[in-house]
């Protein structure tokens, strides 16, 4: 089960020169978001991907459950960057 996400595939050879970004933000409390991203890197390809998510202060908890997929084929840099999130939304770690 998933409400958004992201899918990308590099081919084979190919540079990405600026990051790809995604943003995901909950706007409603009592809320859960369930992003999945999916990411292939073919062989000798380069890709940084950067994933901002935010939420407004609520006075109740709000659930952030995300799953994001590497698949990295032979790649030859691959490079992600996350968020941090208030207090009270739950995000579960694995």
């Amino acid at each position: 089960m998933f409400s958004g996400g992201s899918f990308i595939y590099v081919p084979p050879g190919v540079k990405v020169k600026h990051p790809l970004q995604a943003y995901f933000r909950i706007n409603a409390e009592n809320f859960g978001q369930f992003e999945r991203t999916l990411i292939i890197a073919d062989e000798g390809s380069e890709v940084t991907y950067m994933e901002g998510c935010t939420a407004p202060k609520f006075n109740t908890p709000t659930l952030h459950s995300a799953v994001v997929e590497l698949v990295a084929l032979k790649a030859q840099r691959f490079s992600t960057h996350g968020t941090e999130w208030a207090s009270n939304v739950f995000k579960p770690r694995h």
